[in-house]
């Protein structure tokens, strides 16, 4: 099995607003989204144009596609971005097929060192839905270190709701 991590680029931008757009209701509640928010599949796409136009910078999200086998199976990123200092990690096994496989973890280690070298981060945030296990396991086996568990609105398109929040650090790196 051969995993690579690569930046998004436009011909991914389908996948990546298709992967929220189609869907169903049951699936997003898992993740923590609220499909009321989940903005049209061409909003999504109009933003992330955006985010690979702007410099550095000025990027509200960055993005990292995931393959397994020369196949893109997810993605990866961050936002909140604070130059020089952290961000918060999103990530999404987007075929279903290959779930639970425990990729998730292979791609995190391998995503969190682009982020921290692409934008001089020092610490790296991840917060998924405390209740959806996969993620919270992916996290763990890649080396985060629990921090708590909080009710909050992590995100735009997220309802109010428990999260378990995971952080890593340059120094964790090693």
């Amino acid at each position: 099995m051969s995993y690579a991590v690569r930046p998004l680029v436009l011909d991914d931008a389908d996948f990546v607003a298709s992967y929220f757009n189609d869907a169903d209701d049951a699936f997003l509640h898992k993740l923590g989204v609220a499909p009321e928010k989940v903005p049209s599949h061409e909003e999504y796409w109009q933003s992330m144009v955006r985010d690979l136009e702007a410099p550095k910078s000025q990027k509200d999200r960055f993005y990292l596609v995931w393959e397994l086998d020369g196949l893109g199976v997810g993605f990866s990123s961050i936002d909140s971005i604070t130059m020089g200092k952290q961000a918060n990690m999103h990530l999404h096994v987007a075929v279903s097929a290959e779930r639970m496989k425990g990729h998730g973890a292979a791609f995190v280690k391998r995503s969190v060192p682009i982020y921290f070298d692409q934008f001089d981060l020092e610490v790296l945030y991840c917060e998924p839905n405390a209740f959806n296990t996969a993620p919270n396991r992916a996290l763990q086996k890649a080396g985060f270190e629990y921090v708590e568990t909080v009710e909050t609105v992590p995100g735009p398109i997220n309802f109010h709701q428990p999260v378990t929040r995971w952080k890593i650090t340059r120094e964790m790196l090693g």
